[in-house]
């Protein structure tokens, strides 16, 4: 099923090849570019909070219009249809994958695009971290469908509770409690609901006055009486006085989220790895030296570093200008990498993860939002494995063959790999008495494997020859 975005009536997105474009009614189009060219809207685009978009070429329509997708034609026999291109984020990210901060961030964007809307007349009808992606360490608003336009006396903010559920909640309990926010989202892809997050709070965190106003004071009317039903015609006579109720609300709610500061200073297991790990130091800069010289030799492209401990090799890439992907299991690392990316201006996304047990693919048929592996699938143009292939072969019992295929199906060109041979103190500590489980474990036994897929392009055994470095490159390339 190649359509997955089907929720708002008035259209959904269709990727068509590296383009991003979106059928929607007729009517529908008209108002959405109507309001893209309001003054605000267009200051939006220009800070990098809201995605461009624009009529489709009629190569593109036409592209999308005869794919004979099922949707579409349903659509077409319906309605009049057209077609709008949208600007393509490249690596597309989800709350499931980013470290408190992200969300934070991602909150304090949407913030931004209703304050912003607010004078003109215009508002979101959705208000959900799914509906933002991040340019490298920077949210941007990509649902520009979102955008509706306001009844002047209208006070209330209808995704107010999706906006508390899916942003503020989640903020609430990763401060207080060991749950960090993606995982919360692994359990509730809408949202944390009012009773847990109630329940997950405690006395003392409800009686914040934050919490006591947004979380508590609702919960316990709740209670007491049934939700009232919504009416268009509760309304203020003055247009001005609504606006004054949604900007005070708004700012309110700003100041609940920047209050979420997370915390990055928070020891994890791998902080400060490229200082604490199993290298001497001039082992450590001869690596750095190889891995910078080959990087040097990739033209500027898309770069994953999967495993990347504290990122010391993704910051590398990306001074040498290339957009790179950063992925480890440890919250605080990524969390710790995406302050550096963002006070830098460097082009990382740092996500959580683990290939291993890798982020599913979520919502309707596990197919609106894709799979971590589905979105590396041949998307990189190099992957660099540093000090990962013994955690993946040892810890998690993945046979090496299949790390390999791993890495040759995520990318385009080349791959920068560490071996750790069973000499090496680190292999020695995971192996843990394991050793017949590895016999057949060796630099000759990874270099034939690698020849399957790979050529061997470079390699460096570090002094001790108990660590080697390889730059691979994919056969046929």
């Amino acid at each position: 099923m190649r359509t997955v975005s089907f929720r708002d009536p008035d259209g959904f997105i269709f990727p068509l090849d590296e383009k991003i474009c979106r059928v929607v009614s007729v009517e529908a189009a008209g108002r959405l570019l109507s309001y893209l060219d309001k003054a605000e809207c267009r200051s939006l685009i220009e800070q990098g909070k809201l995605v461009w978009t624009k009529r489709a070429s009629a190569e593109t329509a036409a592209g999308v219009l005869e794919s004979g997708d099922p949707q579409i034609e349903d659509r077409k026999t319906r309605s009049s249809v057209e077609v709008l291109e949208h600007e393509n984020v490249w690596f597309p990210s989800y709350p499931t994958e980013w470290p408190a901060g992200m969300l934070r961030e991602a909150a304090l964007t949407t913030l931004d695009l209703t304050q912003a809307l607010l004078p003109c007349g215009l508002g979101l009808k959705d208000a959900t971290p799914w509906n933002v992606l991040f340019r490298g360490p920077r949210p941007v608003w990509v649902d520009t469908l979102s955008l509706e336009e306001r009844d002047p006396g209208d006070s209330i903010w209808l995704p107010l509770a999706q906006f508390l559920e899916t942003f503020l909640y989640p903020l609430w309990i990763a401060q207080r409690s060991a749950i960090a926010p993606h995982e919360l989202f692994l359990l509730h892809r809408n949202g944390v609901p009012v009773e847990i997050a109630w329940k997950s709070l405690g006395i003392t965190g409800r009686l914040r006055p934050a919490a006591f106003h947004w979380l508590t004071l609702p919960h316990l009317l709740a209670r007491l009486a049934p939700k009232p039903k919504y009416s268009k015609d509760r309304k203020l006579s003055d247009p001005s006085s609504a606006r004054e109720v949604l900007r005070r609300m708004f700012a309110s709610l700003r100041r609940a989220v920047e209050k979420t500061t997370p915390h990055s200073s928070t020891a994890t297991h791998w902080n400060d790895y490229s200082v604490k790990c199993h290298y001497e130091e001039r082992d450590r800069q001869l690596k750095r030296d190889f891995v910078h010289g080959v990087l040097k030799t990739w033209k500027c492209g898309r770069v994953l570093d999967i495993g990347c401990n504290d990122g010391e090799y993704s910051e590398m890439a990306a001074r040498l200008g290339h957009e790179v992907v950063a992925v480890d299991a440890d919250a605080g690392v990524i969390h710790r990498l995406w302050l550096r990316s963002c006070e830098h201006d460097l082009a990382i996304l740092p996500l959580i993860g683990n290939v291993a047990n890798p982020t599913p693919g979520s919502g309707w048929r596990n197919a609106e939002s894709k799979s971590f592996l589905a979105r590396c699938v041949g998307r990189f143009d190099g992957v660099m494995a540093l000090a990962l292939l013994h955690h993946l072969t040892i810890t998690e019992r993945v046979p090496l063959a299949m790390v390999l295929d791993l890495i040759a199906g995520f990318t385009r060109h080349s791959a920068i790999v560490e071996y750790v041979s069973p000499d090496d103190p680190m292999y020695q500590q995971l192996l843990r008495g394991r050793d017949h489980l590895h016999r057949g474990d060796s630099r000759h036994a990874f270099e034939a494997a690698a020849q399957q897929r790979f050529e061997i392009a470079a390699s460096l055994p570090l002094p001790a020859n108990r660590r080697f470095l390889y730059h691979l490159v994919r056969k046929g390339k």
